[in-house]
């Protein structure tokens, strides 16, 4: 299971990515405020661009393949 947080406004906030870090889902959320300080890129998570529904795609799909690969 992937962890993908949207909003990209204030309600996003910081406790939104630590909550599914803590039982080790992978997170893909916005980079903005906060938010960029907890994410690894590929390690524990990704970062999208805000508004940038191709981006965010991209990380999907990253999230998506990196998971199969390690349940394997």
């Amino acid at each position: 299971a992937i962890f993908v947080g949207i909003q990209v406004i204030n309600a996003f906030t910081k406790r939104s990515v630590l909550e599914p870090m803590a039982y080790g889902k992978p997170v893909v959320a916005a980079s903005i405020g906060g938010i960029p300080e907890l994410i690894r890129e590929g390690e524990n998570g990704w970062l999208f661009k805000a508004f940038d529904h191709e981006d965010l795609k991209s990380k999907i799909l990253l999230a998506s393949n990196a998971t199969r690969e390690t349940s394997r």
